[in-house]
């Protein structure tokens, strides 16, 4: 049976200490490089992308592309900035959608 590919997508500080945990990472150092990246890794069959908020928001476009697939699956983690939240909501989002609630007790 094959493995599913796993990347993670963002800034070289960010990304790299991903790489201990066995995780392809693809540092990107502007929109453009993370749009083509994003693409890359959709095209070859990556079932999980890890990708920073930070880069997220700047190709916000692109990810909301691949939202009603079931592959990749794009989760959005914290980059050095910290947390902005886009991620949690994301999440969040989904949740409300797959169980009709917020598990998570926030406010809609």
């Amino acid at each position: 049976m094959p493995m599913h590919k796993i990347g993670v997508i963002g800034d070289a500080d960010t990304v790299t200490g991903f790489r201990a945990l066995g995780i392809k990472v693809f540092p990107v150092s502007g929109p453009q490089e993370a749009q083509l990246r994003l693409k890359e890794l959709a095209d070859d069959d990556y079932a999980l992308i890890y990708i920073t908020e930070q880069a997220a928001e700047e190709i916000g476009s692109l990810i909301s592309e691949y939202e009603g697939k079931m592959l990749p699956a794009i989760v959005l983690i914290p980059g050095l900035r910290g947390a902005s939240g886009q991620g949690l909501a994301a999440i969040r989002d989904k949740m409300i959608k797959a169980v009709g609630t917020d598990i998570f007790g926030g406010k809609q």
